[in-house]
Formats: C-alpha cells, sequence, structure tokens
C-alpha cells in the first residue's frame, strides 16, 4: 500500500502511526458499536446557580467577557442571569475577587455580598449560545478557577503577560 499526498507525490509515512487497510463492508457494524457505547453527560447542562462565562464580544470582534450566575432556567436555552463583577485591578484575573452586582437607590453600581434592601440585582437574560466553557463554581475567595482561566486564556478573552526578572 502506498500512500500519496494530495499533490500526488509519495508520502512521508515516518510521523503516521496505526495505518491499516480500510475494509469499507465493515463500516455497519464500526457504526453501530460506536453508537452503543455513546454516554450521555450532563456536562453541558446548566441549572440554576451555576456560573458561566458570558460572552460580551463586540461586533468588530474584540473578546470580552462576563461573569454571570444563573438565577433562573427559563427553558430553551434562555436564563436569567445575575452579572458579577469586581474592583480589583490585579493583573491575574484569576487573583480578582467577583462580587454579586447590584444598582443601588442612585443608579450606581455596587459589587457586594451583602445587599441592603434599596439595592436591585443587575439581571439579564441570556441564552446557552453566549455562554462559554464549561458552568463552574467561584472558589471560596469569589475567584474564577484556574482551568476557567486558562481556556479564557486560549480563546483570547484574557491575556497572559509574562515578567522575567
Amino acid at each position: 500500500m502506498l500512500l500519496e499526498n494530495l499533490d500526488g507525490t509519495p508520502a512521508d509515512t515516518q510521523n503516521i502511526r496505526n495505518c491499516y487497510q480500510y475494509y469499507r463492508q465493515n463500516d455497519d457494524n464500526i457504526q453501530e458499536d460506536c453508537n452503543t457505547q455513546l454516554v450521555k453527560d450532563n456536562l453541558h447542562d446548566y441549572t440554576k446557580d451555576d456560573c458561566v462565562i458570558l460572552d460580551m464580544t463586540d461586533d468588530g470582534g474584540k473578546p470580552a467577557f462576563r461573569v454571570v450566575r444563573i438565577t433562573s432556567v427559563l427553558g430553551n436555552g434562555n436564563y436569567e442571569v445575575q452579572f458579577y463583577e469586581t474592583y480589583s485591578k490585579a493583573k491575574c484575573v484569576a487573583k480578582r475577587e467577583y462580587l454579586p452586582a447590584y444598582n443601588d437607590a442612585q443608579g450606581y453600581e455596587v459589587y457586594t455580598s451583602s445587599p441592603t434592601a434599596s439595592m436591585t440585582a443587575m439581571i439579564a437574560m441570556a441564552n446557552e449560545k453566549e455562554f462559554r466553557f464549561l458552568p463552574f463554581a467561584l472558589t471560596q475567595k469569589g475567584n474564577i478557577p484556574n482551568n476557567i482561566v486558562k481556556e479564557m486564556i486560549r480563546d483570547d478573552y484574557v491575556v497572559m503577560l509574562l515578567s522575567f526578572s
């Protein structure tokens, strides 16, 4: 069996592993076997009190995000969410403390875990198509977990800065 590149030149098989002949007559058996091994999971089932990253990318394509907590499941992939914000200016996103966002009686934004009776939660409607990554829980200190921050770096929501001393 000779392997060729798309342009017809001989292919170098030095890096190809596990090359086997293809027998089309086994397709149905293989497909049936694969279907019986499928396991349904709940990895993308968002529930009340899950935190998620809400994609707020603008029309220009500049990635932006907000941390939100699901306050109500409305159905058909729609959710009511409360925004979480931070006062922290820490360079490391994983070290910023995120708190529930409220509007006070004067209309100012306040980020606190102890709202007063005159504050109203900053709530919006969102569709799961706007959610990024898996649902998560903020750490006890109100930080975004490191595994989510890594995904945010990979998808350009945050930039990783390296400093050498």
